[in-house]
């Protein structure tokens, strides 16, 4: 049975979408206001949380930059419920790491299909990473085997195009790795930012600038690494990556001195 989280300040809205889960087979935990919303979620680590984001104390902006700065709840799926609305609101919403963002009044359906979207996405990522784990370490395993350099190759015409699915499934692996690990830096920077324009929040300026510092390191060793996939794609390609200058711009990220010494 799945767990999810509601956050929601207002009671009988709380309650009537707990009620709604609990109808549709979830396990549902509710939550007051963000602070303990926040507890709730590192105690129980649910499998979706609901938060609204107008919530006294700790906003829901807030409750979603903390969840993604510790690795436990970083994962979380998270989807905002709330009245706020406008093309602002959705863009910073999801620039802070949500996975949806609904408006109210929303619909039964709408809430319901929501949920199972974001579920059924999470299921799909895990699988695809076990997959690529369990792949990763057979191939490691292959490699360091001994090899007898006078065995025979079964003769397939089918095999060549296993070869390249099995190439190209790699490469979207890769891809799809570096894309959510470039994802995780970006998002912390803006959530520091968020906290330090967020006035209830005591943040001290000399930890919010280590934070930044800490998650620009990140992005550029992980640029380092996504240069390096031009050997895992096809010439073309790699010769596009090579055209961005990649890799004179590490360079001088690299050499460029801190402004702290």
């Amino acid at each position: 049975m799945k767990k999810i989280l509601v956050i929601e300040d207002e009671q009988t809205v709380r309650e009537s979408i707990l009620d709604l889960l609990e109808a549709e087979g979830f396990s549902g935990l509710g939550g007051e206001n963000g602070n303990v919303g926040l507890q709730l979620a590192r105690d129980n680590h649910p499998d979706l949380i609901l938060c609204d984001v107008q919530m006294p104390d700790l906003d829901g902006y807030s409750v979603l930059t903390h969840l993604r700065q510790v690795a436990d709840t970083a994962d979380i799926p998270f989807i905002f419920l709330t009245a706020r609305g406008t093309k602002a609101d959705v863009r910073y919403g999801m620039e802070l790491g949500a996975d949806d963002y609904l408006t109210k009044p929303c619909t039964a359906t709408e809430l319901l299909g929501a949920i199972s979207g974001r579920l059924e996405k999470q299921a799909a990522l895990l699988e695809r990473y076990n997959k690529q784990t369990a792949r990763t370490q057979t191939e490691d395993i292959a490699r360091s085997a001994p090899r007898n350099v006078h065995a025979s190759r079964p003769e397939s015409s089918q095999q060549p195009d296993l070869e390249a699915t099995h190439a190209s499934n790699t490469r979207d692996g890769l891809l799809n790795h570096f894309y959510q690990e470039l994802r995780n830096p970006l998002s912390n920077i803006n959530m520091t930012l968020h906290l330090l324009k967020t006035a209830s929040i005591a943040t001290s300026f000399e930890t919010s600038v280590a934070t930044i510092q800490q998650e620009y390191g990140r992005e550029l060793a992980i640029l380092q690494q996504v240069y390096k996939l031009q050997n895992f794609l096809m010439p073309e390609s790699a010769a596009l990556l090579q055209n961005c200058h990649l890799i004179e711009l590490l360079e001088s990220d690299l050499d460029e001195p801190d402004s702290n010494n």
